[in-house]
């Protein structure tokens, strides 16, 4: 029974290792704000865009991963959290991205921070939504 208890305990502490190792190697590439996705690539990329866009997207490139993992958008205007997508990240090299629907009256300043597996934010970029005229 000790050796199974000593076992299980070496399991965790190699698979807890493993998975902080895979954390700390992470990083944000790129990130940008933009008007579409096309083949996997951010296009009409801005820091302000008019109020009447009807979406905008956060393209991530992910580089470090060791393993499988997942990541998460989260979409703030002003302080509220208006979203959180969840987003795998599945190799040492991965592009990934999320949507937000926009309403015309969502003006102002917007933010989506990139959150890693163990919760810190890895990457975080600004825009806005203006008044079109």
């Amino acid at each position: 029974m000790r050796y199974v208890v000593m076992f299980l305990a070496l399991f965790a502490l190699f698979f807890s290792q493993s998975s902080l190792e895979a954390q700390d190697s992470l990083t944000v590439e790129r990130m940008v704000i933009c008007k579409q996705i096309v083949d996997r690539e951010p296009e009409g990329a801005a820091t302000a865009f008019p109020d009447t866009l009807s979406r905008v997207y956060c393209f991530t490139h992910i580089k470090g991963a060791k393993q499988e993992i997942q990541i998460k958008h989260r979409w703030y205007w002003g302080d509220s959290l208006m979203a959180e997508v969840t987003l795998p990240v599945r190799s040492v090299s991965w592009r990934t991205w999320s949507s937000k629907n926009l309403w015309k009256g969502w003006r102002g300043n917007w933010r989506v921070e990139v959150v890693g597996p163990d919760g810190a934010v890895l990457r975080e970029t600004k825009f806005a939504i203006e008044k079109s005229e």
